[in-house]
């Protein structure tokens, strides 16, 4: 058998899951949804702090620090 993380190795082991994911492909495809999902709101995270500094208190415009600030947290 091959090393682990070589190209036949790896081979392998996606021929012995493959079977398993066929059979769990919908929870797979949901996992996967919610993986995407994550990624998504944690990279909008610090967009959103960068607006808040750069458009509030940067840009002198203190009165749309609540607004923006309520945001994260809907």
């Amino acid at each position: 058998m091959e090393k682990d993380g070589t190209r036949a190795g790896l081979r392998a082991l996606y021929q012995r899951l493959t079977p398993v994911m066929k059979q769990e492909r919908r929870l797979y495809l949901t996992g996967g949804l919610f993986v995407l999902l994550s990624i998504g709101t944690t990279l909008s995270y610090p967009q959103l702090i960068r607006i808040i500094v750069d458009e509030g208190i940067l840009g002198g415009r203190l009165d749309i620090i609540s607004p923006l600030a309520m945001e994260n947290f809907v």
